[in-house]
């Protein structure tokens, strides 16, 4: 096995300590400051149970700092962790989402349902940038530059975090305003064949990412209007839905997607 680089080794010993925040943090839901409970992408009981095997399911990670393993890996983890977030608190994420947490999972008919399952995704996705900020401002702020086995630099990337939040925030109230009222979002509904996996993500071009500073208050249009996808895919006794939302205005290589 090759010998682990003391560098990757001290960066990702930063990166795990930057993760426990998540638990601390406070709701996201505007005007409310409670705790946040973990919460899960996908329902946990009724969707993310109909994959588990003996209690576990196997889950993709990505090791960002150990320069002698895979970036991407299968880890095995007990089901009821897996896809866990901390976006909302108990109160504001049964509000939000008991429409959607039925016992059967179904394939949603309602815009309104649609924006449900798309609010998680893009919580997550700032949460996961909050602690990037965090693990940045760990490294000194000296914007210490590595590269990892794929000839990236991740720093550099990962300092981008405080613009992108701005936009991501924008594009959350956007979407729980769809609770109500109309959004220039097309959502797109597939059945297919039930294959069991489950997934829950946010989708960006690198382009809509590198927001510089000077263009900050212009964040939020940007992630507006951009080629941004959100999709969601999961098991029902029958078949797989897959549901992907795309912005109105987004170029025709989002919508293919």
């Amino acid at each position: 096995m090759p010998k682990k680089n003391s560098r990757y080794g001290h960066l990702g010993t930063l990166w795990k300590q930057s993760r426990p925040q998540n638990r601390k943090a406070t709701c996201y839901t505007t005007n409310c400051s409670a705790r946040c409970a973990r919460n899960h992408l996908l329902k946990q009981k009724g969707i993310i149970n109909q994959i588990e095997k003996h209690g576990h399911v196997r889950e993709l990670r990505t090791d960002r700092f150990q320069e002698h393993r895979h970036y991407y890996s299968f880890k095995r983890i007990g089901w009821e962790k897996a896809m866990a977030m901390y976006g909302y608190c108990s109160n504001c994420d049964h509000r939000l989402f008991s429409n959607i947490e039925v016992p059967e999972p179904v394939v949603p008919e309602t815009t309104s349902d649609f924006c449900r399952y798309s609010l998680r995704p893009i919580a997550h996705e700032i949460r996961k940038k909050e602690g990037n900020l965090k693990f940045f401002a760990s490294c000194d702020g000296k914007g210490e530059v590595f590269i990892n086995r794929r000839g990236e630099y991740q720093l550099t990337r990962l300092k981008s975090a405080e613009f992108e939040i701005v936009g991501l925030k924008a594009l959350l109230a956007d979407f729980t305003e769809g609770l109500v009222r109309k959004i220039p979002v097309t959502f797109t509904v597939r059945e297919l064949p039930r294959i069991e996996i489950c997934a829950s993500s946010l989708l960006i071009p690198p382009t809509a990412l590198h927001i510089k500073k000077e263009h900050l208050v212009d964040a939020s249009k940007s992630f507006r209007g951009h080629s941004f996808s959100i999709m969601n895919l999961f098991p029902t006794n029958s078949a797989s839905v897959l549901i992907v939302g795309t912005h109105n205005y987004a170029s025709r290589e989002s919508h293919d997607l």
